[in-house]
């Protein structure tokens, strides 16, 4: 484990350039092994005006990482054979429309899952959140919750996540503030979270 250890350590420098290379005010890490939490590093600041520093417990807004969520949540569907990864989106969304035939009568689960929609070959992708909001729409109609509650329900409250939440609550005073960084590399802080059902995580989880 000292080894395990000394190595992430050693990581730290790597990871504090990406962050300066992309413009990111600070982040919390936490990685686990063999079920114990062996490293928690923080870096930079949550909150740039004062200089707070983030530490295990800050809340960080996930984003795009929700998406993890939706695909964990629809393969606790398909586990409950409630439906499959290869069935096409219309069978079960009938509000669901393309003016592709080929993707409205055909495109699978997956496929939206995968970003390779409309992609005859199947072996290229183009990441966008679109296939995410049908998939949302599939887990709320198969479900009959909403996509937070769902989430909240089957992975959330499962695992303890007990500091992390979906929706509008108000994350509590160690929460990191969210940047966007300009071409000349000012940071502007764009408030709390409003997409993405509003997901939170923080390290310690």
């Amino acid at each position: 484990m000292g080894s395990l250890k000394t190595c992430l350590q050693d990581l730290s420098p790597s990871i504090a350039k990406i962050l300066e290379i992309a413009g990111a005010a600070g982040a919390s890490i936490g990685i686990v092994h063999q079920n114990e939490t062996v490293h928690l590093p923080n870096f930079g600041h949550r909150d740039i005006t004062t200089r707070l520093a983030p530490d295990e417990n800050t809340q960080h807004h996930v984003a795009s990482l929700s998406k993890s969520f939706t695909a964990a949540v629809l393969g606790i569907l398909v586990h409950d054979q409630k439906l499959g990864f290869d069935q096409p989106v219309f069978s079960i969304l009938k509000t669901f429309t393309n003016p592709d035939p080929a993707v409205h009568d055909r495109a699978t689960v997956l496929e939206f899952l995968s970003h390779c929609t409309g992609f005859a070959t199947k072996q290229s992708y183009n990441y966008n959140n679109g296939g995410y909001n049908v998939a949302t729409s599939l887990i709320e109609e198969v479900s009959g919750q909403s996509w937070g509650s769902f989430v909240t329900d089957s992975i959330l409250k499962p695992l303890e996540l007990d500091r992390t939440f979906v929706g509008v609550a108000v994350p509590e005073e160690n929460y990191a503030h969210r940047y966007m960084p300009a071409p000349d590399e000012t940071l502007t802080d764009v408030g709390r979270p409003t997409i993405a059902n509003g997901t939170v995580k923080q390290g310690a989880d």
